[in-house]
C-alpha cells in the first residue's frame, strides 16, 4: 500500500510539472476562507463570494490575482455567508445570504466597488449549508429571480421551490410563484443557466424546469432517463450534462466516474461519454473523482473542474478541457495539495478556477488561470441571458398607455406573431395571434399582468402592464 502511494504520489507529480503551463496559481489565502461562487466581469475583474469568521465576505481581483480588496459585511447575528452571486451589465453586485440551519435568509445589490445600494430580507428557506444551498440567480429587464429551496421542517414535509422576483433599482419584491409540483426535488447551481427560447433551463434531480422571466414555468418528467446537472444548451437543440457514475462492487469504497451526455431537443438521450483523467488510469480500481462543474467556454469548448481521492489519504483538484463534438478529452491538469476545485468561471478572454485548500477542514483558497489550448468544434452553445438578450435586441416593443384604463395598443418594428397575457401568478390570460407590427388589446380586469410578445423570428419581449 505505502508502495503504490508513493508511485502514485510521484506519477502525479511528473504529470503535474508536465502540464504546469496550463493552469498556474495566481493568488491564495491561507486564513481560513471559505468560497461559495465566482464570477468574472466583461472588464477583467474576478469576483469571489462566501464567509470568513462566519461573516459574509466579497473579493475583488483582476484576472491577473491581483487583489483590489476584500470586504465583509457582518450581519446582526454570526455564521452568515454569501451563497450566490451575478452581475448585471453595470458590474452591479447581486448576492444572496443565508444562515445555515435557519430561516434567515436575504438578497442585497451592491455597486461595483462593493458598497451596499440595498437588502430585502423576504426570501425564506431553509439550508443546511451556504456551500450546498440550491440558489439561482438570473435577471432580465432591470428584474432579479431568485430559485430557492423553501423547505419545510414541519411533519408531513411541505418542501417547495420557489420564484421570488425583485426590482433591481429598490429591491421591491415583484412577485413571488411557488412551484408546488417541485417536492421533493433538487434544482442545481447553474452558473448561469441557459436562456433558450425565452426561457431559463434547469435540469432537476428527475426532469427538467424551464422558467420565464415573468415567473410561469413548466416542468418535464423524465422518468428513467435522468440527467446530470445540465452545463450548456446548444443553437442545433440539444443539451449537454455531467453527472457520476458509482460501481458498487467494492461496498466499502465505491469507484466514481464523471459522465458526460448529450440529449437531443426533446432530452432523448443520445451518446454517453465516460471521462476518467489520463494521469488517474494507474489506479481505476482505487480512485475516486467527482465532477464539481462544468462551462462552455468560446474556442475551449466544454472546461471543468473537479476532485480525485484515493483511500482517505491522498487527493487534490483537477480541471480538464472536452470536445464537445465527441467528448474527446483535450487536457487534464492534476494538482496535489489535499485541495478541491470546485468553481470554475470566464468571460471572453479568461478562465479561473477556484479551490478549497485543505482535505479535512477548509484552510483557505486558491485561484487557478486556466490557459488550455484553443480547439475546433462544430457545437455552437447558447450560454447565457446576455447572449440571447443581444439576439433579441432588434425587436423594439412598446406598450402604450402603461398604466391603462383598459384598453392598450402593442407596437414593434417587427411582425408581431402572438402576444400572451399572465397574471403574476404565471396563470395565462390570453393567446392573441397578431401577424402584424400593432394590436389593439383590451383588459377588462384592473390588476398587474406580464405580456409576452413574440415576433416571427421567435424573439420573446417581455413588458409589464397595469389596469387601473
Amino acid at each position: 500500500m505505502v508502495k503504490q502511494l508513493i508511485t502514485f504520489l510521484f506519477l502525479v507529480s511528473i504529470y503535474t510539472s508536465v502540464k504546469s503551463q496550463s493552469v498556474s496559481i495566481i493568488k491564495e489565502y491561507n486564513d481560513w476562507k471559505v468560497a461559495t461562487d465566482m464570477v468574472i466581469s466583461k472588464t477583467g475583474f474576478v469576483y469571489v463570494c462566501g464567509n470568513s469568521g462566519g461573516e459574509p465576505m466579497l473579493i475583488k481581483l483582476d484576472t491577473n490575482g491581483n487583489e483590489q480588496w476584500v470586504k465583509y459585511y457582518p450581519q446582526s447575528k454570526s455564521g452568515f455567508s454569501f451563497t450566490r452571486m451575478i452581475l448585471d451589465s453595470n458590474e452591479n453586485i447581486y448576492l444572496h445570504g443565508t444562515k445555515p440551519y435557519t430561516y434567515n435568509n436575504y438578497v442585497c445589490k451592491l455597486d461595483s466597488a462593493g458598497n451596499e445600494e440595498w437588502v430585502n430580507h423576504t426570501v425564506s428557506g431553509y439550508y443546511y449549508s451556504p456551500e450546498s444551498a440550491a440558489i439561482n440567480m438570473m435577471i432580465h429587464n432591470n428584474e432579479l429571480s431568485v430559485i430557492h429551496n423553501n423547505r419545510n421542517m414541519a411533519i408531513p414535509p411541505h418542501d417547495t421551490f420557489v420564484i421570488s422576483q425583485f426590482s433591481t433599482t429598490n429591491g421591491s419584491l415583484i412577485n413571488y410563484v411557488e412551484m408546488l409540483d417541485m417536492i421533493d426535488k433538487y434544482v442545481p447551481r447553474n452558473s448561469p443557466p441557459p436562456f433558450k427560447n425565452g426561457k431559463w433551463i434547469f435540469s432537476l434531480f428527475s426532469g427538467v424546469l424551464e422558467v420565464s422571466p415573468d415567473g410561469s414555468y413548466t416542468y418535464q418528467e423524465l422518468g428513467d432517463s435522468i440527467p446530470g446537472t445540465l452545463c450548456a444548451a446548444t443553437k442545433a437543440g440539444g443539451y449537454i450534462t455531467y453527472s457520476m457514475l458509482v460501481d458498487w462492487q467494492n461496498s466499502s469504497y465505491p469507484v466514481t466516474e464523471g459522465v458526460i451526455s448529450l440529449y437531443d431537443s426533446n432530452w432523448q438521450l443520445g451518446n454517453v461519454y465516460n471521462y476518467w483523467p489520463d494521469s488517474l488510469s494507474h489506479f481505476p480500481d482505487s480512485i475516486r473523482q467527482f465532477f464539481y462543474g462544468m462551462i462552455p467556454v468560446k474556442r475551449g469548448g466544454l472546461m471543468g473542474v473537479g476532485v480525485y481521492s484515493w483511500g482517505t489519504t491522498t487527493r487534490g483538484g483537477y480541471v480538464f478541457q472536452i470536445n464537445p463534438d465527441n467528448g474527446e478529452l483535450v487536457n487534464d491538469t492534476i494538482m496535489v495539495g489535499l485541495e478541491s476545485v470546485n468553481l470554475i468561471a470566464k468571460n471572453d478572454k479568461t478562465v479561473i478556477a477556484l479551490g478549497q485548500i485543505g482535505a479535512l477542514s477548509n484552510l483557505g483558497i486558491r485561484l487557478f488561470k486556466v490557459d488550455f489550448p484553443q480547439i475546433n468544434y462544430q457545437t455552437e452553445f447558447i450560454t447565457s441571458v446576455k447572449e440571447t438578450v443581444t439576439l433579441t435586441n432588434g425587436q423594439e416593443t412598446s406598450v402604450f398607455p402603461n398604466p391603462s384604463s383598459g384598453y392598450f395598443e402593442i407596437s414593434s418594428n417587427q411582425i408581431i406573431k402572438k402576444v400572451r397575457i399572465y397574471t403574476l401568478n404565471g396563470i395565462l390570460l390570453f393567446n392573441y395571434h397578431v401577424n402584424n407590427k400593432r394590436a389593439q388589446l383590451k383588459i377588462n380586469q384592473s390588476g398587474i399582468y406580464i405580456i409576452k410578445i413574440e415576433n416571427n423570428e421567435g424573439e420573446i419581449n417581455h413588458r409589464k402592464l397595469i389596469i387601473e
